[in-house]
């Protein structure tokens, strides 16, 4: 079985800016906000996620890559 963490990045991963509710309907079928709002939060905590707010102050979801560092010649 697949932590919900693991589910909510490879979900994000596959449709960047989706927003915390319509993750909660892909994963859950219905409305489960607060326990997918609540592992989004933690992942973004930890570096594995970025959010910020969209239109109408909706939350969009990234996940978070590494930019490479600029070579210096």
């Amino acid at each position: 079985m697949q932590k919900l963490s693991d589910t909510i990045l490879a979900i994000v991963a596959r449709r960047p800016g989706i927003s915390t509710v319509d993750l909660a309907f892909a994963i859950y079928g219905r409305r489960k906000q607060p326990l997918v709002n609540g592992e989004c939060l933690l992942l973004e905590s930890c570096g594995k996620l970025i959010r910020s707010a969209g239109d109408a102050g909706v939350i969009k979801n990234y996940v978070f890559t590494k930019r490479p560092k600029k070579r210096t010649v």
